[in-house]
């Protein structure tokens, strides 16, 4: 990091770009609804729409700005360095690289942490500045990021149409640069601001409670207001150094980590915590931690520094066998590990075309191993710094 920082350091900085716009960069995070899913850091220059992305990586899940600004600022920096090398249609620039005149982004909490981070790797003090956008930034970046979405669905065959949207705007979840959020109530509708979210409520508060997703046997509002009334629960819970929630809303891959990690996950202290209805979340919530618990992430890697928090105070690590099914897939994933650490040598940082390398040597079933990629990926250690 310390030769791209310096690299950084020394690229010329114009006012303006070679048309005579001004230098200003416009950042954002995008997540990719895509299988496999993942983030990409998403430049763009609002006066001129060019655009260029870097990644992949799984940045918009990690628990605090600070985490985020570990995985973006190397990114960024990167980019520059190498040339931003693709407009809104994919064209390839000839301008030698460059160091922004100025940057700015959407979110506040993480301009803040990106100013940190570049300020603690010893970026020039000029570029240790990051803005807050204008509306007119953040509009076209969503129009130049939904360009780029539905072209990348068309390359890989995944271009059916947004499954989910603003319940009040009703833009696709792919026009924004965070997830949308959740209805508390219902788990059902689904807004991409604050502001959206209280348009609607005179029309929404109708229905709210009147969904089937919001009755107790939704493993959601199960554990978030039921498990706790259950003494077989408690005393579960107990064993696995767990505190059921009283009436919150808080999120089930604790519980189910605490089950995996001690090798308690059976269906019947799954229903314990989670209801009659706890396999709804069986292949979206619960298969994935299995895998993810088996692999033991070490520090450093992007999902030691998403769930190490999560696991904190957890009994000691003794989940069950895996079953043959599992037992195949961790070897696809480390022989992933075993090829990609072979390709980068001493280096951590992965890239896209360290992507593309890795997957082509698996020659014709390289499609076959695409779905494991980022799983490989995250549980390796990169050296993510959790604050």
């Amino acid at each position: 990091m310390e030769a791209t920082v310096q690299a950084f350091n020394n690229l010329p900085r114009p006012q303006t770009t070679p048309s005579g716009l001004s230098s200003y960069w416009y950042l954002a995070v995008r997540h990719v609804p895509l299988n496999p899913p993942s983030d990409l850091v998403h430049l763009v220059h609002p006066e001129s729409t060019f655009m260029h992305t870097a990644g992949p990586k799984d940045i918009l899940s990690l628990p605090t700005p600070g985490a985020q600004a570990d995985i973006v600022v190397p990114l960024l920096l990167e980019s520059f360095v190498k040339g931003l090398d693709r407009g809104p249609n994919g064209e390839v620039s000839e301008v030698p690289p460059f160091a922004p005149w100025t940057w700015g982004t959407k979110d506040a909490g993480l301009a803040r942490a990106i100013e940190a981070k570049l300020k603690a790797l010893g970026v020039r003090e000029d570029l240790c500045s990051m803005g807050i956008g204008s509306k007119r930034d953040n509009d076209a970046s969503d129009e130049t990021w939904s360009v780029f979405l539905s072209k990348l669905k068309e390359l890989t065959g995944q271009g059916a149409a947004d499954t989910m949207a603003c319940s009040s705007c009703k833009k696709g979840a792919s026009t924004f640069s965070t997830p949308l959020l959740r209805c508390a109530g219902c788990l059902k509708a689904s807004y991409c601001s604050k502001r959206c979210q209280k348009n609607d409520w005179k029309e929404h508060k109708k229905v709210c409670v009147k969904s089937p997703e919001s009755s107790p046997r939704d493993p959601f509002t199960y554990y978030n207001t039921i498990a706790h009334t259950v003494p077989e629960a408690k005393d579960l819970a107990k064993s696995v150094n767990l505190t059921l929630p009283t009436g919150a809303t808080e999120g089930l891959e604790k519980p189910i980590r605490r089950l995996i990690i001690t090798g308690n996950d059976t269906p019947k202290n799954l229903q314990l915590f989670l209801g009659p209805g706890w396999k709804s979340i069986e292949t979206s919530i619960y298969k994935p931690a299995r895998i993810n618990v088996l692999l033991h992430p070490p520090p450093g890697s992007p999902s030691y520094a998403i769930y190490g928090g999560l696991d904190a105070g957890a009994p000691s690590l003794s989940p069950r066998q895996p079953s043959p099914a599992e037992s195949e897939e961790i070897k696809t994933i480390r022989d992933l590990q075993a090829t990609l650490s072979k390709h980068l040598g001493s280096r951590k940082e992965v890239t896209p075309q360290d992507m593309q390398v890795v997957l082509s040597s698996f020659g014709a079933n390289w499609d076959r191993m695409l779905p494991f990629y980022e799983i490989a990926v995250n549980s390796m250690d990169q050296g993510v710094v959790v604050p």
